[in-house]
């Protein structure tokens, strides 16, 4: 009986033991990341009208940004960006202590559509694509809730707008 309750004891022990460094900034893990990024551009289009006389405009470089609730990843301090939210994606377990793998598959659309005016000119931006990302996550060791969900959703964001920046303006001919 002594017996049992000594390894019930060492047991919820090494339990408060991994949570708590689970939690902790103590990290001491290996990762590995594997992601495939595809993108299909339906309409990548800017057309001015200067008076009467409507032309479609090359060469501009768009502005992209990925979100994830309060991350943001891209050119974040333009004044007119693209916005492409993935805040609604799930990640797989990132909370299991020790051990975390998993698989996800994103597919988030792009719809935008913008107007700047002035007295005599219009400008139209109008985007529509669709991006898709896929892959696997593993993280062995100690490495935290919080630094796990960090590594994976950092590293699909850059991805994505790498993606988007790259497809968009290699539609429009821009290659800035």
């Amino acid at each position: 009986m002594k017996h049992k309750k000594i390894v019930l004891l060492v047991s919820i022990v090494l339990l408060i033991l991994i949570l708590v460094l689970c939690s902790s900034d103590i990290q001491l893990y290996k990762s590995s990341l594997r992601n495939s990024t595809n993108s299909k551009w339906n309409n990548v289009k800017t057309s001015s009208t200067i008076g009467n006389t409507k032309k479609l405009l090359p060469n501009i470089s768009y502005s992209i940004v990925v979100k994830f609730n309060e991350t943001l990843v891209g050119d974040i301090y333009s004044a007119k960006p693209i916005y492409i939210d993935i805040s609604n994606n799930d990640f797989g377990t990132l909370w299991f202590p020790l051990y975390k793998k998993s698989e996800f598959q994103i597919s988030t659309i792009i719809q935008d559509s913008q107007t700047f005016k002035t007295d005599s000119t219009t400008c139209n931006i109008q985007i529509e694509g669709k991006i898709n990302v896929s892959g696997e996550y593993m993280i062995i060791g100690l490495c935290s809730y919080k630094k796990a969900k960090s590594l994976v959703i950092e590293k699909i964001m850059n991805d994505i707008y790498k993606e988007a920046k790259e497809k968009i303006n290699q539609t429009t001919g821009n290659t800035r």
